[in-house]
């Protein structure tokens, strides 16, 4: 069965959106993470949950309504945090907390509502078909495009933000799409582990990468290959012994943070 896993198109779809999936979570991870705001992908996932809801009831591609959904809510975070002066996590849980509640009551009185909730919370990874490859891709090329070209502002956005050099106008207009990629991301995330595991795609990355104290460029790389490693090595294992594709991610990257946070102890002992 280990060999024969390969022979499925199920799990070869499996394999290619969640290498994409994990690339491109771990390339916005350094920038959201080190920005102090790791509990914009949770919000921003619980958010998305109604916009699968709405996208069940309306199309057969709920995710379309999803990235809409997640989308519009990033800017409405934005405009809260920033025009109503209120602190940015706040602006989160008052927009997720909303959006959940909303698509909960919506579940209650539609009839005939045929997904799971528990498959929209837990995610499907080995479900996905040729469509989400499509979208993931695309997707992944725009957050390449976007980080590589507003790589400097990134970077200032995260260590110098008192002194970014670039109009006030411009740093807005880049902080908003920011924040629109990473909700798009976070949705196609959300169909792959769901709404409450989502943000271990967003958080451990970074946290991981961290440990061993290297350059930011560093970092970004470390974040990604341990974020890939992960990725497969779950989707890889998880069939063969049925448990759920989702849940292993999550733990696979609790054992690497484990593993890193270990060499980073010994090596600091050894170096004394």
């Amino acid at each position: 069965m280990w060999i024969e896993i390969f022979s499925y198109n199920f799990m070869i779809y499996a394999f290619i959106i969640g290498a994409l999936v994990a690339v491109v979570t771990a390339l916005i991870s350094p920038f959201i993470v080190l920005n102090n705001q790791s509990m914009l992908a949770d919000g921003l996932a619980h958010t998305s949950f109604l916009g699968f809801v709405i996208g069940v009831i309306l199309i057969d591609q709920p995710i379309y309504i999803a990235l809409l959904i997640a989308a519009l809510a990033s800017v409405l975070i934005k405009l809260i945090a920033t025009k109503a002066s209120i602190n940015n996590d706040a602006a989160i849980g008052v927009v997720s907390s909303l959006s959940f509640a909303i698509g909960l009551i919506i579940i209650s009185v539609t009839s005939g509502f045929n997904v799971s909730i528990e498959s929209l919370m837990t995610g499907s990874l080995l479900t996905t078909n040729i469509d989400d490859i499509i979208i993931t891709s695309l997707l992944a090329l725009v957050t390449f495009a976007f980080v590589i070209f507003f790589y400097r502002y990134l970077y200032q956005n995260v260590f110098d933000k008192e002194n970014i050099v670039i109009s006030r106008r411009k740093s807005i207009i880049l902080d908003y799409t920011l924040s629109m990629i990473s909700a798009l991301i976070i949705v196609v995330g959300v169909k792959i582990v769901g709404a409450l595991l989502v943000s271990s795609l967003i958080i451990f990355p970074t946290l991981i990468a961290t440990q061993f104290k290297k350059s930011f460029k560093t970092t970004i790389i470390i974040s990604i290959s341990a974020s890939l490693a992960s990725m497969l090595i779950s989707i890889y294992i998880s069939y063969p012994l049925d448990i759920p594709a989702s849940s292993t991610v999550v733990i696979s990257n609790a054992v690497i943070l484990f593993g890193a946070y270990v060499y980073r102890i010994l090596k600091g002992k050894f170096q004394r």
